[in-house]
């Protein structure tokens, strides 16, 4: 689905709208038995209330030390040393609706940048993946590696898949076990936030039903607001 992203982008003018196209265009390819499959997930999420207990406006984002796409290691103490941060977690770069998310984020980096914020990605892709989706989304901002989901299970955000996605996602040639380097099929639910210098979270947005996605003008509202 390469490409799409901006196209829808560009069609739509908003990610929640681009986000909807792109699930219907979704559900259509894959065709009704194995769309289901994600909506029995999805649903199980939902009555689970996976994400209820994850990181919330007023909590203190916990410091990490993870590496870049250059295999380089970031802080969130570096981050945060010149202004707030705009933090996402994505499933990977093999994720379409991950995908569509960093390239809106791209889209107004420069945006939060005029007010003093920096943008980064993480997931749990290891090796070259990370790069990969840097160059293949043209994204300006660094795509950090959570090997093992380690910083997502300290935010609430780690889910393990069952079966019957594993094996949906392998049908597909999504090797979850090659892209992290382990065989534990964990994913982050999808979580996005805003941190002020201080490490306090100003903004988040949790949703298990990974097709739903941060608020990006509201993001962009919260890191001006910041600056008052």
């Amino acid at each position: 689905m390469e490409g799409e992203s901006e196209y829808l982008l560009s069609t739509t003018g908003s990610l929640t709208a681009a986000l909807g196209q792109l699930a219907a265009i979704v559900a259509k390819r894959m065709g009704p038995e194995r769309h289901q499959v994600l909506e029995d997930f999805v649903d199980r999420l939902r009555q689970g209330r996976v994400g209820s207990g994850a990181l919330a406006v007023g909590d203190v984002f916990p410091p990490f030390l993870l590496a870049d796409a250059d295999a380089r290691l970031v802080a969130l103490d570096d981050l945060l040393a010149d202004g707030p941060l705009v933090l996402t977690f994505y499933r990977g770069g093999w994720c379409p609706f991950c995908s569509l998310t960093l390239t809106a984020l791209q889209t107004v980096a420069d945006r939060l940048a005029a007010s003093g914020a920096k943008v980064v990605a993480i997931s749990p892709d290891v090796g070259d993946a990370p790069s990969e989706t840097r160059r293949n989304r043209h994204l300006s901002f660094p795509v950090l590696s959570d090997a093992d989901n380690g910083l997502a299970l300290a935010c609430g955000l780690m889910i393990r898949l069952p079966d019957p996605v594993c094996a949906l996602y392998q049908s597909y040639g999504v090797d979850l076990v090659r892209l992290h380097g382990n065989p534990a099929w964990t994913l982050p639910v999808p979580g996005s936030f805003v941190i002020d210098r201080e490490g306090i979270v100003r903004y988040a947005h949790i949703d298990p039903d990974f097709r739903r996605r941060l608020d990006i003008e509201q993001v962009v509202r919260v890191v001006e607001g910041l600056r008052r």
